[in-house]
């Protein structure tokens, strides 16, 4: 591949992608095979560069920060700012559940890097705790 090619698969790995897709050329060149390996070869450099961890910090502090816009009714004092209050008191009782799958998956991937595991097996009914865990790309 080219340069700028090897530069294009680097990054799709750096941007978090769960896979990749070749195309057409790459399939009916004259040398499939190598072409094949060095893609890998650079995806893997690229996925052993990655500080998966500090990616997980970044997503926890953005998920804590749109946590606390919703929870935050300060000081509730005007009757407007209590309705407001209210609202966003239900709007909490409604994100609880998805807080609490999302709660599970933020601790199972944080678990793994605090005690560095290698591997994380979830069992789910409908895979949703799967994809909120694998949104974190943890590193095992």
């Amino acid at each position: 591949p080219t340069r700028a090619e090897a530069t294009d698969v680097a990054n799709i790995v750096l941007d978090g992608a769960d896979g990749l897709l070749l195309g057409l050329e790459t399939l009916q060149g004259m040398f499939p095979l190598p072409c094949l390996q060095t893609v890998i070869s650079i995806a893997r450099e690229a996925d052993a560069v990655y500080d998966y961890e500090s990616r997980y910090r970044r997503q926890m502090q953005q998920v804590n920060e749109k946590l606390a816009a919703v929870t935050d009714d300060g000081d509730a004092k005007s009757e407007r700012d209590r309705k407001l209050s209210r609202t966003k008191s239900a709007n909490v009782l409604q994100m609880t559940k998805a807080l609490q799958k999302e709660a599970l998956a933020a601790a199972a991937v944080q678990t793994a890097y605090h005690v560095e595991a290698k591997l994380i097996v979830v069992f789910s009914h409908t895979g949703e705790t799967t994809r909120l865990g694998a949104r974190y790309h943890p590193h095992c």
